[in-house]
């Protein structure tokens, strides 16, 4: 795996051409919840964007001056306030060179940093490897499968929750 040079950033308005570019793609989105459409166009961008909560911690890595991927932490509401579910997405030709998890680990700190939460977790599709790859290298630990609970593209299937606590990381 060769190591690639990035540097997570606030995202802009300029920004949506780059998202739409890597997010419309059917080898990212198919592992990401199915509010993310796909096709994935400029206009998805745009909304996604313009709808971002100023309670979330959410910035676009960045190659060479354009958005490849996104990578975020979205604050619980009432009793799960003082938690937050990690959430993130990389371009397919970014894949394999590390950048996902270092991004994530990368917020996981900021997270505790600079949020006023208790715990970090991920929700993620039994079948993505990958991505239960990246929790883990970012100090998530597997905290509970359900089994067949999610039904999508025509079968069930089981939700594996990735977690970190305070102090854990």
């Amino acid at each position: 795996m060769k190591s690639m040079h990035f540097s997570l950033r606030t995202l802009l308005p300029s920004d949506a051409g780059s998202i739409a570019f890597h997010a419309n793609n059917y080898q990212v989105t198919r592992n990401l919840t199915s509010r993310f459409p796909y096709p994935y166009t400029e206009d998805h961008a745009m909304q996604f964007l313009q709808q971002l909560d100023p309670g979330d911690m959410v910035q676009g890595i960045e190659v060479l001056g354009e958005v490849v991927g996104v990578v975020g932490l979205h604050l619980q509401k009432a009793e799960y306030c003082k938690n937050a579910e990690l959430g993130y997405w990389l371009g397919e030709a970014y894949w394999g060179k590390g950048m996902a998890s270092r991004a994530a680990r990368m917020m996981v700190v900021r997270g505790f940093q600079e949020m006023d939460i208790a715990r970090i977790y991920a929700r993620i599709y039994a079948s993505n490897l990958a991505s239960q790859k990246v929790a883990e290298r970012a100090g998530l630990a597997l905290e509970a499968r359900f089994e067949g609970i999610l039904f999508r593209e025509d079968a069930f299937e089981d939700e594996l929750i990735f977690g970190i606590r305070r102090g854990n990381g």
